[in-house]
């Protein structure tokens, strides 16, 4: 079933809910106690429990079988669970299990529940495997399986806000966009689309997600790495996106819009340390002027935070 499945979701109570409340053909039985629809897999997480018990027993098993369908149950249940995870990484190891399946399997549980989006050993998990017989720390990774990771970090977000251990993810990626770009040529990279695509589509991530200030992070990594970014062949595509001063104006008018969000603001921090002189000199005035019909701690801070800021660069 594993290699037709979509995704898997862990589902709150037990087998008696979902009974009664799921239409007869995916309906979950004693013999099938899952939800199964068209291709997506919902666990009752009772269910689940009672599996996690014997799937411990079951992992210590000397058959390979029995040791990747018990390791499923326990990540899927507890996603912190390194010993499982290691058991894993010995399969790909001895050739029992592919890496491509790895990173399928890892695709459907990390969505699967909070917990599992914000699980810092499964992306670091997902990132072994991505590398996995690879010499090279940041592999070069094809585009289609780059734009289906973003797939993934997003939906991930959506399902655990705020998700600094996917942005991190995020952060690898582009790495790997670096990579490739550096030996790719202009007129046929498909990665130099990526990457622009990317970029925008974060700039607007933000725009719908003011709070999630790991987004903003990355967000400012990625325009900061883009002012070094020794890649002269692609200076008339990439130079236009790390212009500071537009991205100063875009947190400005985020703050506008939502000016009780502590994030916004050090968006607009960030924007300015980023500005080079002279524009740096003459950005924070101009967003004290800009937001001066705003009262609060959040502005006190920034007001506070200009003033400091100009002891130490004398402006």
């Amino acid at each position: 079933m594993q290699s037709s499945l979509l995704s898997v979701e862990i589902l709150p109570g037990g087998i008696e809910q979902w009974a009664t409340e799921t239409p007869e053909a995916g309906r979950p039985s004693t013999e099938f106690p899952f939800v199964y629809m068209e291709n997506h897999l919902g666990v009752p997480k009772k269910i689940l429990y009672q599996l996690y018990l014997s799937a411990l027993d079951l992992l210590k098993s000397d058959n390979a079988t029995s040791q990747l369908d018990a390791s499923c149950v326990i990540v899927l249940a507890n996603p912190a669970h390194a010993t499982a995870l290691n058991v894993r990484k010995r399969h790909i190891q001895s050739g029992t299990l592919s890496a491509h399946a790895e990173l399928k399997f890892s695709e459907m549980v990390l969505p699967s529940s909070r917990p599992c989006s914000k699980e810092s050993i499964q992306w670091a998990h997902r990132r072994w495997v991505g590398i996995a017989g690879s010499p090279l720390e940041v592999p070069e990774i094809p585009a289609d399986a780059i734009e289906a990771e973003f797939k993934l970090i997003s939906k991930c977000c959506e399902t655990y806000p705020r998700n600094y251990h996917a942005w991190s993810h995020h952060h690898f990626v582009m790495q790997c966009i670096y990579v490739s770009l550096r030996g790719s040529h202009p007129a046929d990279s498909p990665f130099l689309a990526l990457f622009t695509a990317e970029f925008s589509n974060l700039r607007r991530w933000i725009e719908s997600h003011v709070s999630d200030y790991s987004a903003i992070h990355q967000f400012c990594s990625l325009i900061a790495r883009l002012q070094f970014l020794d890649l002269p062949q692609y200076h008339s595509t990439l130079a236009p996106l790390a212009d500071s001063v537009v991205h100063f104006e875009h947190a400005v008018s985020l703050i506008k819009a939502f000016p009780n969000h502590e994030s916004l603001w050090m968006y607009l921090r960030a924007t300015i340390d980023l500005s080079p002189s002279p524009n740096a000199d003459a950005l924070p005035a101009s967003a004290v002027a800009s937001t001066a019909q705003f009262e609060g701690l959040h502005r006190d801070r920034f007001i506070l935070w200009t003033k400091k800021r100009a002891k130490i660069t004398g402006f």
